[in-house]
């Protein structure tokens, strides 16, 4: 086993007393296969969750002007397409934490052939699936209560949207494959390039004459799919400047121990998404714009988050090339580390979003009755979001070990049981409406991000192999 070096990795003795927020032994790790660093990792993740979102939103605030309808549509026909790519990326869902743990042991057979064997299995399962998703697409649809128009713009993004699925699953390697080589930078430079694309492709299509050759909903389809294409390509030039091998050999061998890692993950990305459709349907049943109100809410909270998922992010990162090399004390104080940091930074952002809730949120949407409901649900986020902390904080250092299992039947129990029985009980039975839904949201999220600590604090982590 080829360790870390002993000037980046040796474990030092932890000093009683003062608290220190940053430990500059755990900030940054060198070996044979690439340097990490802490905030190097975080920060082009953080960036290009916020790019990608101001860019989403965007898109979003352009097409509000043009026509609500067409909103309502993509929106629900991306809740499905989100759900149904899980299923599409089960090969590389694995792939980043078992190549981490490879060059963190300097596995060279691993490190040269497991990524063609997680494209192989990915393109097979996206064929797959869209084409199944293809024969079901109204019944899907019909899940979200669409009718007459809205139905008819959804059914035909929800068909050319399969185009981009089919191209995100390589993407999806792609990805997986700089992330473990400590890349990040690449790729949110290319998350960032095709959202700001995306953005203005959108533009174009609604303020100039390019959009009058095809109806608008035509229009919005063909933007995913071309800058999901051109980020494909930026994805090959990248992996090719910088010389890492995507390998000849597809393996039986390697397909079980992507399916062993990427299954689980996947299933707990899987079961969070169709959580999340089914409580959107279940919004849909109050009102059917209300539809339109989550996605607003989602994508103003979507901010408060995101600085300790980077840190989260980068911690899964380092401390999947930390256990590659044996190193488990320093990944436990690396645990202590980021968990500290993801819960002060979300709930910093929690209450800056609140304080300034209606402006925000009028940047999408000045429905006098819809700004009626957001102050309960402003207030209420900030507790999701402590939650949602523990949980990110937890769960990717868990994962990015190899104890994706525990993690996958946790989440599956909270989002149904939680997430998707408490919102039709609360919201519905209960009759309190969105606010009832942002408590079961509360509730899943402290639920799994306790239970994740107390696994992680069990130690059956190091006991994991991958």
């Amino acid at each position: 086993m080829t360790r870390l070096s002993d000037k980046s990795l040796a474990s030092t003795p932890r000093k009683k007393g003062k608290f220190k927020l940053f430990d500059k032994s755990l900030i940054t790790l060198q070996d044979k296969n690439g340097k990490l660093n802490l905030f190097a990792l975080m920060l082009p993740v953080f960036l290009q969750c916020i790019v990608n979102n101001m860019l989403g939103s965007i898109n979003t605030a352009i097409l509000s002007n043009y026509d609500s309808t067409i909103i309502t549509a993509m929106n629900a026909s991306n809740r499905i397409i989100t759900t149904t790519l899980y299923f599409c990326v089960l090969g590389s869902a694995g792939l980043s934490i078992i190549l981490a743990h490879a060059l963190g042991r300097d596995d060279k057979e691993v490190i040269n052939n497991i990524s063609m064997t997680a494209i192989v299995c990915n393109v097979v399962l996206g064929v797959v699936v869209c084409l199944i998703s293809l024969a079901l697409q109204e019944p899907l649809l019909s899940m979200m209560n669409l009718t007459g128009e809205i139905m008819a713009n959804a059914k035909i993004y929800f068909s050319l949207r399969q185009i981009a699925v089919l191209i995100s699953v390589v993407s999806s390697c792609f990805s997986g494959m700089l992330s473990a080589y400590g890349k990040v930078t690449s790729s949110v430079i290319i998350g960032i390039g095709t959202c700001v694309l995306s953005a203005l492709v959108m533009w174009a299509f609604v303020y100039t004459p390019l959009g009058s050759f095809l109806p608008m909903i035509y229009n919005c389809a063909i933007n995913s799919i071309f800058v999901t294409l051109v980020g494909l390509i930026a994805y090959g030039v990248v992996i090719f400047k910088n010389k890492i091998k995507i390998g000849r050999k597809f393996s039986f061998v390697y397909v079980k121990r992507l399916f062993r890692i990427g299954v689980p993950a996947s299933v707990t990305g899987l079961s969070y998404a169709m959580s999340t459709l089914l409580t959107t349907s279940i919004i849909s049943m109050l009102d059917v714009t209300y539809i339109n109100v989550k996605v607003y809410c989602d994508t103003i909270f979507g901010f408060v988050s995101y600085l300790g998922y980077s840190f989260a992010t980068a911690g899964g990162i380092m401390a999947g090339r930390l256990v590659g090399a044996g190193e488990y004390d320093k990944t436990k104080r690396l645990y202590r580390q980021n968990f500290t940091i993801v819960l002060m930074a979300n709930f910093i952002f929690a209450l800056i979003v609140f304080l300034f809730r209606e402006p925000l949120y009028m940047i999408f949407d000045r429905n006098p009755s819809h700004l009626t409901l957001i102050l309960p649900i402003f207030l209420l986020d900030i507790v999701v979001e402590l939650g949602r902390g523990t949980n990110h904080a937890n769960q990717f250092m868990l994962n990015s070990v190899g104890d994706v299992t525990y993690c996958t039947v946790v989440s599956i129990i909270s989002c149904w049981v939680n997430a998707v029985f408490l919102s039709y009980l609360f919201a519905i039975v209960c009759g309190w409406g969105l606010v009832g839904c942002w408590i079961a949201f509360i509730v899943d999220e402290w639920t799994r991000g306790i239970l994740y600590i107390i696994r992680w604090h069990s130690g059956k982590w190091e006991n994991k192999t991958v």
